[in-house]
C-alpha cells in the first residue's frame, strides 16, 4: 500500500506497478501509466500557487494510480489535502460538451473533520482518498427552453477525469458553502428563488469570477 502525502514524483511503488504491468505483458499500459504520471507531475510543478491547477493535476495522478495499482492488485491511498488545510473547499469544475461549448458546475469537497462532510451527505469519493465531494449544476429544461433544471451530482458533473479546468474559491466559511446546497434544493423544488440569485451568490464568493457557463449544459 502506497500513501501519497503531497507530491507527484515517480515513486518506488510506481516502479513496482510499472514492472508488474510489463511482466503481465501489458507493455502499452505500462507506457501509458508512466507518461500519465509524468504529465500530471509537470502540470503540478508548473501550477505555482494556483489551487485549482494543483488539484486538477493531483486528481489526474490519483485517478490513474488508482486504476493501474488495482490492475496489479496493489492499493493506492491518496493522502493529498484537496482543501489546503481548510477542511472544505469550493471549486468550479469545467468540462467540454457538444459543439465546442463548455459546462461548469460547482464542486464542493470536504474532509472528515468538516461539518459539511458530516451533515450534507457527500456521496462522491475521490479515488483512493477520504475526501468526499458533491456537485451542483444546471441545464436547460428543454432544447429551446429558457428555464434551468438544477441537479446535484449530475452524471458528467461528478466525472473529475474529464475536467479541463478547476477554479478554486476563496470562500472557507462552512455556513456560506452550506447555503449553496440549500439554494440549489430550493430552486430544484421550483419555489420562487431565482437562478440569478444563485449566479450572483457564486460571483460574490468567487470575488468577481464570471460563472455564466454554469448555465450551459
Amino acid at each position: 500500500m502506497y500513501v501519497d502525502p503531497s507530491g507527484l514524483d515517480w515513486t518506488e511503488e510506481d516502479a513496482i506497478v510499472h514492472g508488474k504491468l510489463l511482466k503481465q505483458g501489458e507493455d502499452g499500459a505500462a507506457i501509458h501509466f508512466k507518461m500519465a504520471i509524468d504529465e500530471a507531475t509537470f502540470l503540478y510543478e508548473t501550477a505555482g500557487k494556483d489551487k485549482g491547477k494543483k488539484t486538477l493535476a493531483h486528481l489526474k495522478a490519483a485517478i490513474i494510480r488508482t486504476e493501474f495499482y488495482d490492475r496489479v492488485k496493489m492499493t493506492y491511498v491518496d493522502d493529498y489535502d484537496y482543501t489546503y488545510g481548510n477542511g472544505h473547499i469550493v471549486y468550479i469544475g469545467i468540462h467540454a460538451v457538444a459543439l465546442g461549448n463548455y459546462h461548469a458546475s460547482v464542486i464542493i469537497m470536504a474532509n472528515p473533520i468538516s461539518s459539511l462532510y458530516q451533515n450534507y451527505n457527500l456521496e462522491q469519493t475521490i479515488p483512493g482518498s477520504m475526501t468526499k465531494y458533491s456537485t451542483l449544476g444546471a441545464r436547460q429544461s428543454s432544447f429551446l427552453g429558457a428555464d434551468l433544471e438544477s441537479g446535484r451530482d449530475r452524471k458528467r458533473d461528478i466525472m473529475l477525469d474529464i475536467k479541463v479546468e478547476m477554479i478554486a474559491s476563496n470562500t472557507t466559511n462552512a455556513a456560506t458553502i452550506a447555503n449553496l446546497f440549500k439554494l440549489e434544493s430550493t430552486y430544484r423544488k421550483k419555489q420562487k428563488t431565482s437562478v440569478w440569485i444563485m449566479t450572483s451568490f457564486l460571483i460574490d464568493i468567487q470575488q468577481g469570477i464570471i460563472l455564466i457557463p454554469l448555465h450551459i449544459a
